[in-house]
């Protein structure tokens, strides 16, 4: 295949390496835009700006008013009468200003709504400091930032929008654009937290498009409103040009996730306002900043570079988007984009677990571009509605093998194309074992079992983001049941202490020698690691129907020189060991090892010499070991997070020996 970079001329290339702007010069370059001033950053020929965007029919986006009936009769059919209310209560409490993000707990934020408080510390951000100068490092103890960068998304709005479309209730226009008139009267371009992370404004501005679509027709969106709409698209447009975000390791930029969707927004600013006289360059630093984003942050394989499932449903969720509506408006993206895109979403099926949702490799933060169904209550692990996505807008059927994401398919691509994928409800498709070698991600299964090794390098090129030290660690599902589990991730910069708890390698299904991580985790740096480990994959075969088996090593013990580990999984279904695990672990002298085993927050575990019956939903198994050197067994209370923000109480079992130069720990898996 070309390389997608290959695509974009040499010289544009260069153009898009901005240097990361100095505080000074995002202040300055930061400024409101006076509703009077908006027929000077228009095309000369507008003379009428609420004229011309009332009268225009070009170019088009996901929801246009002339569908909407089409729209309505097809998600009432595809969804359901009960779906619908659903969307309408979700509304109503949006109405009622009541919010539950980040693991708040459903909160009445009041009104007006403070947009500068973290609603779950109580703490409030300087509304006139400058928005450059907010630093991690100068965020009180206790606080979480993401919470008023969550709110300030407006990922509620499309929900506001869909009640209104199928209830014609004026309360929910009225409401959409009160809060959008409030937010900005209250964060002026430049100044507050609102504005210091050009991720959450360019997801904002997405956010407050799907607004403009739903809403365009109604009768609260006066001449005045509507101006102070599209001075917002421009002072949002201008700061994400003005302070796109890289990261810098060793000298050499580096795009991630956030810089994607700083691009994303550009797309939809530059394709969907082009009467802006700087529409062009922000199509263009959009469009080339996306092609160089699926060139640099995806691996040929179609994986995410940063080491994290959850932010691999993020980014293809990005790239989706901005394919969709490239491909709605006929702006050309190369077929290496939307080849590596297909990959992605064959990944997301690939590593979807037997019970349909997703394993927690790695970060996870609720991460979203944009939520367009169940808003109050989407599965954070459940990622299937990307296959649903993917197959209508690649035209893949065979991607599909779930309901779920019907209802987003039909907002974004209307009812004729989706119709034409109605085989999404079909059986599930044979599951195999499969690899991922780029990623790190090794996958055993036959039928409803299914056991997982991690086995993936700090990611983002080595800067470790996103990274947990979960080298060798597993997942494992019997029966469809999950029963070993990665414990997530639950909390960023709330809390630095449980954040590197929960990055640890004592959180993850692996072993350590004298409690040493595998990557050095540095106590000024929540979001970097050290590399130390660096895993080798020896073995990997998955052909036939013998034993399938994953041998590999690390010498991954950050501060111990010579600590090696090498684990060997093999999968048996004609056994009675469905699962074995051999471990080997070695370091000169006198030393102890410790094995963790998370499971599932509703499993229960029984200890007997030498194994643990664990019963979870319709499975019962029994995990046996057996070593040279004597083993005691630690049953005790641990915890997983299945969404940012919240834990729960689950059993974890800890196997721990003394040993001199080398041990090896055998490990059985049988259902019963």
């Amino acid at each position: 295949m070309v390389g997608i970079k290959a695509m974009v001329p040499p010289t544009v290339r260069r153009a898009i390496k901005y240097p990361v702007m100095l505080a000074k010069s995002r202040v300055a370059r930061d400024k409101p835009l006076h509703r009077k001033e908006l027929i000077d950053v228009l095309d000369s020929e507008i003379l009428n700006p609420c004229r011309h965007f009332r009268e225009r029919s070009t170019p088009r986006f996901f929801v246009e008013s002339s569908e909407r009936d089409a729209k309505i009769e097809a998600l009432r059919e595809a969804i359901g009468d009960a779906s619908v209310i659903s969307i309408v209560k979700d509304a109503d409490r949006i109405c009622d200003r009541v919010f539950d993000l980040l693991g708040s707990g459903s909160t009445a934020l009041g009104r007006p709504i403070d947009w500068h408080r973290d609603f779950k510390s109580g703490v409030r951000y300087d509304p006139a400091l400058p928005s450059a100068l907010f630093s991690l490092k100068s965020f009180p103890p206790g606080s979480d930032v993401k919470v008023p960068w969550e709110l300030s998304r407006f990922q509620h709005v499309p929900t506001l929008g869909q009640a209104w479309w199928f209830t014609q209730d004026d309360k929910y226009a009225r409401e959409f654009f009160d809060q959008f008139l409030d937010w900005k009267a209250s964060n002026p371009p430049g100044l507050g937290i609102n504005w210091a992370c050009t991720m959450d404004v360019a997801i904002r501005l997405v956010n407050l498009i799907w607004g403009y679509g739903y809403f365009r027709c109604s009768a609260f969106l006066g001449d005045r409103t509507l101006e102070a709409f599209l001075c917002s698209v421009w002072e949002h447009s201008t700061h994400i040009e003005n302070n796109l975000e890289f990261g810098y390791i060793a000298g050499q930029e580096v795009v991630s996730n956030h810089y994607l969707a700083d691009v994303a927004g550009l797309v939809f600013a530059g394709i969907l306002f082009p009467e802006f006289k700087d529409a062009g360059r922000w199509r263009q630093i959009g469009l080339e900043g996306l092609l160089r984003s699926m060139d640099e942050q995806v691996h040929d394989e179609g994986t995410d570079f940063e080491s994290s499932v959850s932010y691999h449903r993020l980014t293809t969720e990005i790239f989706a988007a901005c394919y969709a509506l490239c491909d709605l408006n006929g702006v050309d993206i190369p077929d290496a984009f939307s080849e590596r895109l297909a990959k992605m979403v064959e990944f997301v099926a690939a590593y979807a677990r037997p019970d349909g949702l997703s394993p927690q490799i790695g970060d996870a933060d609720d991460g979203r571009l944009q939520i367009l169904s169940r808003y109050a209550g989407w599965n954070r692990q459940d990622h299937r509605y990307l296959q649903t996505i993917g197959s209508v807008l690649l035209d893949r059927p065979d991607l599909a093998a779930y309901p779920e994401g019907l209802a987003d398919c039909v907002w974004l691509f209307g009812t004729e194309r989706t119709d034409r994928n109605r085989s999404l409800t079909r059986e599930r498709p044979t599951r195999s074992s499969v690899g991922f070698p780029a990623f790190g991600f090794y996958s055993l299964r036959s039928g409803e079992d299914e056991l997982v090794i991690s086995a993936s390098r700090v990611g983002t090129r080595g800067i470790g983001n996103h990274k947990h030290n979960d080298v060798f660690g597993i997942e494992l599902s019997l029966d469809g049941e999950p029963i070993l589990v990665d414990p997530g991730a639950c909390i960023y910069t709330a809390d630095s202490a449980l954040r590197n708890a929960f990055r640890s390698v004592t959180s993850h299904n692996t072993v350590t020698i004298d409690d040493y991580e595998q990557n050095g985790i540095p106590e000024n740096n929540l979001f970097g690691l050290i590399e130390s480990c660096v895993p080798k994959i020896h073995e990997w075969v998955v052909e036939g129907t013998g034993e399938h088996v994953f041998r590999g090593s690390h010498n991954g013990f950050h501060g111990l020189s010579e600590g090696c580990h090498e684990r060997r999984v093999a999968m048996s279904p004609s056994a009675d060991s469905l699962f074995t695990v051999a471990d080997q672990v070695s370091a000169s002298g006198e030393h102890r090892a410790r094995w963790f085993f998370h499971f599932h927050p509703l499993a229960t575990v029984e200890l007997a010499p030498g194994l643990a019956r664990v019963t979870q939903g319709r499975a019962i198994a029994m995990i046996g070991w057996k070593a040279e050197t004597p083993i005691d067994a630690d049953l005790g209370d641990g915890w997983t997070s299945s969404a940012y923000g919240r834990r729960e109480p689950a059993p974890v079992l800890t196997l721990g020996t003394q040993f001199k130069d080398a041990v090896q720990l055998d490990l059985e898996i049988r259902k019963l």
